[in-house]
């Protein structure tokens, strides 16, 4: 679960207008100074730190565990239809 404090910080999907929501995946697919293959995290067009919240290892094999278990169940329960 999200604690509440990470609760609050989540943006509302209707704060910006569809042309403010597509800009920045322009930018990070457009600009030609961002680096190839180097990676970098963009927040509103500009180039910024990774949120402490995104850039842990434990959370990233958490939920790509959970991932894989909720891909078996649904696979799973489809291959024995079959």
């Amino acid at each position: 679960m999200m604690a509440k404090e990470q609760k609050a910080k989540l943006p509302d999907p209707f704060e910006k207008t569809i042309d403010q929501g597509t800009a920045t995946a322009l930018v990070a697919a457009l600009d030609r100074e961002l680096t190839p293959g180097k990676g970098v995290f963009l927040n509103d067009c500009q180039v910024t730190d990774v949120p402490p919240y995104a850039d842990s290892k434990d959370k990233a094999q958490r939920l790509w565990t959970l991932s894989e278990n909720l891909v078996a169940e649904k696979l799973g329960s489809a291959l024995q239809l079959a």
